[in-house]
């Protein structure tokens, strides 16, 4: 990002990808704080928040550490129906938002 120096090229962080690829991913959050626009999150078996092995609690923290105030998303399957993913969402990630 430093090298291309586009000012309308931003980054998308997605915890699914992360928990699989990053092997310091707080510090990769850090190290790109000017750049994340749109963070994803997805439990580490791609359902809702907190029903499978993710730190959101530590995402979440170094998210607050480096300033971040862009948007929050679910990318997750409609598992075990679309009603209950999405609430789980929204009670998850308003319990990590408020700690």
């Amino acid at each position: 990002m430093d090298k291309i120096q586009l000012s309308n090229v931003k980054m998308m962080i997605d915890s699914f990808h992360m928990n699989m690829e990053d092997n310091d991913m707080w510090e990769n959050m850090r190290q790109a704080q000017d750049y994340i626009i749109h963070v994803h999150y997805s439990d580490s078996n791609r359902l809702a928040p907190g029903m499978g092995h993710f730190d959101f609690m530590k995402m979440t923290q170094v998210l607050k550490e480096i300033g971040y105030h862009g948007y929050l998303s679910a990318e997750i399957l409609p598992l075990p129906d679309a009603y209950t993913a999405i609430k789980k969402s929204s009670d998850s990630m308003a319990l990590y938002l408020n700690q």
